[in-house]
């Protein structure tokens, strides 16, 4: 066997391990789903001006199409604060969960930004997005962290708490309400969210 055909094969078979290790993200037929096993949601309460209680909910359903556009339902009915009363009343006060089924929320990502970006890697976006809660709707500005995981898999990551103010989902009175059931002097009305959402091809 030539020294040349040798040559030959390892840079045809260099070639096919870049092509495999670099995926193209910007097709208009692909989408991808939230692995709800995999991904997380918390959110941060304060009361009584010291004492920070951590939660989460713990469905989230949600899709990326190739066009960049996401959607993501926050199911009310999921929230978890390992406090069983505390979930009650969230759903029942805060939320009103039995009108409303989820936090909504929408935005677009150009894809193209990691057309380049090899399995494995990660790099720093801004994601636009708005939450709606009934006929409330808050605009936010999240730095994310986008990892390309193998089989085509997504992992984006909030890199600093996303801030919501309960006045902008016009959840003030809930709060009030909340505070008195349980005895408190105060709930911080600023809330900071994070997120690790893993999304896998609708395919797979």
């Amino acid at each position: 066997m030539s020294n040349a055909f040798i040559t030959k094969a390892i840079i045809t078979l260099s070639a096919v391990f870049a092509l495999q290790s670099t995926p193209a993200f910007g097709s208009d037929d692909s989408e991808w789903t939230i692995d709800n096993d995999a991904s997380h949601l918390h959110f941060v309460s304060v009361k009584n001006n010291q004492i920070g209680e951590v939660s989460t909910f713990e469905t989230l359903k949600g899709h990326l199409s190739g066009n960049g556009q996401f959607a993501l339902e926050i199911l009310l009915d999921s929230v978890n604060t390992n406090i069983e009363i505390r979930d009650q009343r969230m759903k029942e006060h805060l939320f009103d969960s039995k009108k409303n089924i989820a936090f909504i929320v929408n935005g677009s990502f150009d894809l193209s930004k990691i057309d380049d970006q090899k399995t494995g890697t990660s790099s720093q976006h801004t994601l636009e997005a708005t939450i709606q809660l009934g006929n409330e709707t808050v605009d936010i500005n999240a730095p994310v962290v986008i990892q390309t995981l193998a089989d085509d898999q997504l992992r984006v990551t909030s890199v600093n708490p996303v801030m919501i103010t309960t006045s902008s989902l016009k959840l003030d009175k809930g709060v009030v309400k909340l505070k008195s059931l349980a005895g408190l002097r105060s709930i911080n009305r600023v809330v900071p969210v994070t997120f690790d959402l893993y999304l896998k091809p609708k395919s797979k």
